[in-house]
């Protein structure tokens, strides 16, 4: 378990960030705050990592593209690969052998596996982030990007992720 002070800290991994392993103690992050409030607190200690001891992470679709677009975008977090087509069935879906063993030791390194045609998509959108913000004069430096942010606030220890700082 990592033990981080107060304030800002880089190159804290997504694993770790969303196992809540930076302070000896729980953190409260947005989202177990939302989900506090919009659902219960049983609801968010079923959702805790450190709270309950059955706890899995669970794999959506929406986090995967979630995950490659922040990387796309910010330059920084896990970082995604294509599943070779040839991998695919007739279909399109990865449900063949060579495509299941792909995606699961891909995840095994800390890759997000997605099909060709949904890293096409995430690569246009993130030119166009990118294109939108020089035309603002915003330029994001991938080594602020990101970044974990912990703080007590009225003796609860808070944690938050930065997108670019």
């Amino acid at each position: 378990m990592t033990h981080l002070s107060s304030g800002i800290h880089r190159d804290i991994s997504d694993e770790v960030y969303h196992a809540d392993t930076l302070c000896d103690r729980l953190t409260l992050s947005s989202t177990l705050a939302r989900t506090i409030i919009s659902q219960s607190p049983l609801h968010a200690w079923t959702a805790h990592p450190r709270l309950n001891p059955d706890w899995e992470a669970v794999e959506k679709k929406t986090f995967d593209i979630g995950r490659a677009a922040h990387r796309a975008v910010l330059g920084r977090g896990g970082d995604y690969v294509a599943i070779p087509e040839d991998y695919l069935a007739s279909n399109g879906a990865a449900s063949t052998k060579l495509a299941k063993e792909f995606i699961e030791d891909s995840r095994e390194a800390g890759l997000t596996p997605l099909k060709e045609a949904e890293v096409a998509q995430i690569e246009m959108m993130a030119a166009r982030a990118r294109m939108r913000m020089a035309e603002n004069g915003i330029h994001l430096d991938p080594e602020d990007s990101e970044v974990t942010v912990i703080a007590e606030v009225e003796g609860v220890m808070c944690r938050a992720r930065i997108d670019n700082a």
